[in-house]
């Protein structure tokens, strides 16, 4: 059970800046089930292989919203030469839908974007501007949103069904010199179902391109725009309500290094955790051929709401002597091109003069402590050694100070502890 309890000024949404009212949320739901795992020897001292291992499980779960579902899994783990450890296994995966998504109450909310049928030059034809219900006469006199704000119509749906997934990893655990291990996975994940909104500027960009089942998702104001007003029978908006619909196919593999030893009067450990997205397709709408799909691995930009690198990591170095502690830290976020679902570069200045991408930034921390009096500690430390902005966009990706999530947002600060363990 879940309950959200809105009072009067929020319900009506008095609030500046608040996109609309926030009424309350009220609701329940039971689920019953039975489940059962099972870690399985088969095999051990046979040559090369140390130990052989199957890890089993089956779950079954049974909603009063949904009804039953099942969920099971087969996975599998060898120790080869001491050494080296093989692993990996396949899920089936099951996500139900949450209170807020079955029974929120529908209302008018923002989302940040553009409007390609807004302004004195639409960067739309009149056609497909006339698809969204701009008139012949509002084209090219559609007011645009200063602030990239519009509006759209969510809410909750009691009837979705859970999400269904299956996932498949394969790895290999290596420890070939005393001290190093490394540790490489590959993982594919496969999701049907999604449950959540289609987007409301995939809605509108859809309606665009000559979509016209979403067409009447579309609901625009008395002056064509999608921003003005808050009533939800007489305002410009997209209606944007919880489904189940669409894909996800996401893959890549995940690095993890980790090595220590002695030097200097006492131990230097070092690690990295990296992860390389080979691939983040998105299937916004159910059924929608390849021309409709998207891959936001490597990619950013506002339209399709991708904000993938390809690569990032954070890596750290530690210096233990005594009651002495030294740590410095690396975290890399790498570069995205901008590239909408259609290939167009983006038009935002500031990314232009970036060569139409977001580069590869790096943020480094420096941390050290001390234990004393046999309880007590004290760290000092600071974050963003050099005071590394992060990466300015235009407000059609960020409406943070035009800058997008995920990046360290405070620049250089410094930071002391005191701890006591009793």
């Amino acid at each position: 059970r879940f309950q959200v309890i809105s009072d009067a000024n929020m319900e009506a949404g008095n609030f500046a800046g608040l996109g609309g009212p926030r009424p309350s949320i009220a609701g329940e739901f039971s689920v019953n089930e039975v489940f059962a795992e099972a870690a399985v020897p088969i095999l051990a001292d046979a040559g090369i292989i140390d130990n052989f291992a199957l890890d089993l499980g089956f779950r079954w779960s049974d909603y009063n919203t949904s009804g039953s579902v099942e969920t099971y899994k087969i996975g599998f783990a060898s120790q080869i030469l001491n050494d080296y450890r093989v692993r990996g296994g396949y899920n089936r995966a099951i996500r139900a839908a949450n209170v807020g998504e079955l029974f929120a109450q529908q209302q008018i909310a923002l989302w940040g974007g553009a409007d390609p049928c807004a302004g004195e030059n639409p960067t739309a034809s009149a056609a497909a501007c006339a698809l969204t219900g701009v008139s012949a006469d509002q084209y090219g006199q559609v007011p645009d949103n200063p602030a990239s704000q519009y509006n759209q119509f969510i809410g909750g749906n009691p009837d979705l069904d859970p999400e269904i997934a299956d996932t498949w990893t394969l790895g290999v655990v290596a420890t070939p010199i005393s001290g190093l291990q490394v540790a490489l996975d590959y993982w594919q994940i496969n999701l049907e179902d999604r449950i959540g909104t289609i987007g409301a500027s995939t809605i509108l960009n859809q309606c665009l391109q000559g979509n016209t089942a979403l067409c009447g998702n579309v609901q625009r104001g008395s002056s064509g725009d999608l921003w003005i007003g808050s009533d939800p029978n007489n305002s410009g908006l997209i209606v944007n309500s919880s489904q189940n619909f669409g894909e996800f196919n996401f893959s890549g593999i995940d690095l993890n290094v980790a090595y220590s030893f002695d030097a200097f009067g006492g131990t230097i450990s070092t690690s990295l955790a990296g992860a390389y997205y080979l691939e983040q397709e998105i299937v916004p709408l159910p059924g929608s051929d390849d021309d409709a799909a998207y891959d936001c691995a490597g990619r950013i930009n506002a339209t399709d709401g991708c904000q993938t690198p390809n690569w990032q990591h954070v890596a750290n170095v530690r210096y233990m002597t005594g009651d002495f502690t030294v740590s410095a830290r690396w975290r890399m976020i790498g570069r995205m091109n901008y590239r909408d679902s259609q290939g167009a570069q983006s038009t935002d200045q500031i990314l232009v003069n970036n060569g139409g991408r977001v580069g590869s930034y790096h943020f480094y921390d420096l941390s050290g402590s001390y234990n004393f009096l046999g309880n007590y500690s004290a760290t000092l430390g600071v974050n963003n050694i050099f005071d590394k902005e992060p990466p300015l966009v235009g407000s059609t990706l960020a409406l943070n100070g035009n800058s997008i999530g995920g990046y360290d947002q405070l620049g250089r600060y410094i930071f002391a502890t005191i701890g006591a363990d009793f």
